[in-house]
């Protein structure tokens, strides 16, 4: 669990998972893609299966592996790191 998400550098509420197939982000709000992403301080813990139902409440499928890349990329990322 981590205090830290990943969000669309472009919309700072975004939150975005990383798709390493296809290089790019993609948010869990609206599947759009982003190229650029940065770590953020949410306040709220979360967890892989937080990410995936956040997902699924707006019909958007993500793997358990990329719910798992984002949080591993926020924490070893300080926040406002760009990626």
């Amino acid at each position: 669990m981590t205090k830290k998400m990943l969000v669309a550098s472009e919309g700072k509420s975004i939150f975005v998972v990383p798709d390493y197939e296809n290089n790019f982000f993609v948010a869990i709000s609206n599947s759009k893609k982003y190229n650029e992403a940065m770590v953020v301080f949410t306040g709220v813990d979360l967890n892989v299966n937080e990410i995936i139902n956040r997902a699924k409440e707006n019909d958007i499928i993500i793997t358990e592996k990329m719910a798992n890349e984002a949080l591993t990329l926020s924490i070893s990322l300080k926040i406002g790191s760009m990626g």
